[in-house]
C-alpha cells in the first residue's frame, strides 16, 4: 500500500472519528531515526511525513514496556536490524477514557514481529496470561470489537 494514501486515509478517519481512537500495527515505518538500530539509514522526508500524519490526526505514541524494538531481521552479526515498526496510537479521548493503556511488546516465538498486548483498565481487555492472548489469536478482537462497536 502506498504510504501517501494510507496517511491520507488515516486523516480521513480522524475527521470522522468522536470519542476514543486506537490504530495499531505495523507501519513498516519508524517515526524517529532512534527507532531503529543499524540498517538502511532513514530518509528525513519518510519521517517527516509520518510525523506529520500523527499530529493532523492528533495522535500520540500509547505508554509502552517490554522491548524497545517490535521488529527484528532475524539476521546475526552485521546484518542485524532491529526496529519499532508497529506501534499503537491513540486519541486524546482514548487517554482521558483509558488513562493507566499501556502496550506491552512481548518477546516474538515464530514472527519477526513482536506481539502487542494492549491493557486497558477495562476487564474485557485482561487475559488469565499472555499464552492464553497468544492462543486466542483474532478471537480476541471479536471481544474488543464488541465492547467498542463504534470504532
Amino acid at each position: 500500500m502506498d504510504r501517501q494514501y494510507l496517511w491520507s486515509r488515516l486523516e480521513h478517519i480522524a475527521s470522522t472519528v468522536q470519542g476514543p481512537w486506537l490504530v495499531a500495527g505495523d507501519f513498516n515505518l519508524v517515526l524517529y531515526p532512534e527507532d531503529q538500530f543499524w540498517g538502511k539509514r532513514i530518509t528525513q522526508s519518510l519521517l517527516r511525513d509520518f510525523n506529520a500524519c500523527i499530529d493532523r490526526c492528533c495522535l500520540l505514541d500509547m505508554k509502552s514496556i517490554g522491548s524497545r524494538f517490535s521488529w527484528c531481521n532475524q539476521q546475526q552479526g552485521a546484518k542485524r536490524i532491529l526496529a519499532r515498526l508497529d506501534r499503537s496510537l491513540i486519541n486524546s479521548d482514548w487517554m482521558q477514557s483509558f488513562p493507566a493503556s499501556v502496550v506491552e511488546y512481548i518477546n516474538p516465538s515464530i514472527s519477526d514481529h513482536s506481539p502487542m498486548l494492549i491493557q486497558t483498565e477495562e476487564e474485557f481487555a485482561r487475559q488469565k496470561s499472555r499464552q492464553q492472548w497468544i492462543s486466542l489469536g483474532d478471537s480476541n478482537l471479536l471481544e474488543i470489537f464488541i465492547c467498542f462497536p463504534r470504532c
